[in-house]
């Protein structure tokens, strides 16, 4: 597959073949491409934590007992808890990528996120590569504690996004459809060559 055109026809889907569950031999060929993200000083902040099966319901208890620890309604946990689970069953296999950073300064905690939002990038494209259909996703799920709790996540650690992962159930081909990007140009010629 052409790199450009995965980079074009790549797209988020919505809906998967939950029946049809992935090999960890294939999953792990995805992870291997996404570490090959450029990091700078070469820190590899990211982790991966693969959720499938009842694996999935781990987490919503974990999340349900941070809830009720924390005295949350019994119509809040209900409303929450029902929009997780979807969430965690929509696909056959979640991958959660954090960033893992040693050091607190700004700069450097930048640099880690930026390397991870690469790495999912490139554990995107090769799950297109590989016929299969994907979804990044951030919004609250990220600040979750009882994920962090069932992750065991350290205060060093925080979720960069949860990947969505499986065979596609419907076709997700639309046209790339992108407006122009605004380039300015400094000390360029005009060039016609490639």
């Amino acid at each position: 597959m052409d790199l450009l055109e995965a980079l074009k026809f790549r797209r988020t889907a919505n809906k998967w073949d939950v029946k049809r569950t992935l090999s960890q031999k294939l999953i792990s060929r995805l992870i291997e491409a996404a570490t090959w993200a450029p990091n700078h000083r070469l820190t590899e902040p990211w982790r991966f934590y693969v959720l499938s099966g009842d694996a999935r319901d781990d987490v919503i208890q974990s999340i349900n007992f941070d809830y009720q620890t924390n005295s949350y309604s019994d119509e809040k946990i209900n409303s929450e808890l029902g929009i997780i689970s979807k969430k965690l069953h929509r696909s056959p296999v979640v991958i959660i990528v954090t960033q893992f950073s040693e050091s607190n300064i700004e700069t450097r905690l930048l640099e880690d996120y930026a390397a991870c939002a690469c790495a999912i990038q490139n554990l995107l494209l090769a799950a297109h590569s590989e016929g299969l259909a994907s979804k990044w996703s951030t919004g609250d799920l990220v600040y979750e504690r009882g994920v962090r709790n069932f992750l065991n996540l350290s205060d060093q650690e925080r979720i960069v996004g949860y990947i969505f992962l499986g065979f596609k159930l419907e076709k997700v081909m639309a046209e790339p459809n992108r407006k122009a990007p605004k380039i300015t140009w400094y000390g360029f010629r005009h060039d016609n060559s490639k």
